[in-house]
Formats: C-alpha cells, structure tokens, sequence
C-alpha cells in the first residue's frame, strides 16, 4: 500500500456538520449582503450550487457548476468570483470557534508520514482550495501535508459518486490496491470508495450511517484504534 486518503468533516475535523452548514452559511451571507446580495436569495442559490456539484456528471469542473447556478441565481451580477475570495481571506476563520481539533488526528498524520505513505485529503470539493487549506489547519494539521487536496477548482464529481474516488486515483497515479479510505460517512467513504475497488476504515466517533449498514463489512473502531491500526501498518511500500 502506498497512500492513504482521509475524509475531513467528521474524520480529521470533529464537527457536528449541521452546525458547521449553519454557521458557513451565516457568515457568507452575511458578507455577501455588503455585496448586494440578498441574504434569502443567496441561501436558496447556494443549495442549488451545492446540489449542482453533487450531481456533476464530469463534464466541467465542480466550480464551473457552482458558478453556473450563481450567475443564472443572480442575472444582474457581473460575475466577478474574486470578490467571494475576501470572504475566506477575512471572514471564513470565525467559524473555527465551532470546532476543537482533535490531537490524535495529528498523530496519524504525523505516523502515516514517518512511515513513508502518501496522504490525500479526500473530502468532498465542494468548497475552494483556500477554505479546504483553512480547515486544515482548524484540526491542528498542515496542508503541506497532503500531497493532493481536492476541492472544487480541482475536482469533476463529489461523493458519494465513485467517480469521485477514480479521477483521484488517475490524477495521482494510483490503482485502488495502493490506497486505502478513512472516513467517519458509510455512504460516502466506504461504500463510494469500495465501488471504486479502495479499501476502507471506518472511523466510528462521529459516524454518519444514513442507510444503517452492517459495520461489520469494514474496519472500524474509535480514534485510539485508528492509530493503532497505523502504526501497526508496514512502511509505505
């Protein structure tokens, strides 16, 4: 095995992802009033921008979709994208006071390194690569960690498409033997990853199991058994 990819919410950031939304959705609407932007109009053009990147069949980036339903939710805007940057330059890292990182987090990170593996942050690239960089580093991580990060300039799919798991894998030069999965979400990072032939660990502390699966199908268990599972693991191959 060669590399190891890690879901973010629920995974290395421990948070309650309904309040993590609410607070996210708070601040940028806030700030997009100064802008001109209707605080309600906003709400309900995001969602369909979060809904559009979901659903994305590959054929443009996830950010050209959000960006479509921006510009069709809003006609009278110029289009600028740059000015919604200020937002996560200045504004973003409020939301931190949400969130307590979780020390073990930086201790698998730090052994899978030690022990030669490559990293990948596969979360779903629904935010830009500034906003994915800063919630790294809210769970106590370094984004030079991680060799790639996806987020929505750089990705076609989401989860739990496994589509999403295969543009990875042929972006980075990898087969589905020398990677395995570390997700709190069944859906997404077992079941999406093992449509793509990746092996995965459920990381059960903040479990997400919508559809009430078995969790006896994977490797499971709380923080301390991940990082005894990684340090039980050869070095990088």
């Amino acid at each position: 095995m060669k590399a190891i990819l890690f879901d973010m919410d629920g995974t290395l950031l421990p948070l309650d992802l309904d309040v993590f939304v609410h607070h996210y959705f708070k601040e940028l609407t806030a700030f997009a009033a100064t802008l001109g932007f209707s605080k309600e109009e906003l709400t309900t053009v995001l969602w369909r921008g979060i809904k559009a990147m979901i659903k994305n069949d590959g054929g443009a980036s996830n950010a050209a979709r959000f960006w479509e339903e921006m510009r069709a939710g809003f006609p009278d805007w110029d289009g600028d994208t740059s000015v919604f940057d200020r937002f996560y330059e200045t504004e973003f890292d409020r939301i931190s006071a949400q969130v307590t990182a979780h020390p073990t987090a930086a201790a698998c990170i730090a052994k899978l390194k030690e022990k030669g593996y490559r990293l990948i942050l596969a979360t779903n690239p629904v935010f830009p690569e500034s906003a994915q960089h800063h919630r790294l580093r809210w769970a106590g991580l370094d984004p030079a960690d991680f060799e790639w990060i996806t987020h929505f300039e750089n990705a076609h799919f989401c989860k739990p498409n496994p589509a999403y798991y295969r543009e990875i894998l042929s972006l980075r030069g990898l087969t589905p033997a020398d990677c395995a999965m570390v997700g709190n979400d069944v859906e997404e990072d077992m079941e999406a990853a093992r449509a793509a032939g990746i092996d995965g660990w459920l990381l059960t502390d903040l479990i997400i199991n919508r559809k009430e699966r078995d969790l006896s199908a994977y490797p499971h268990g709380h923080f301390d058994d991940l990082y005894a599972w990684i340090c039980a693991l050869p070095d990088a191959s």
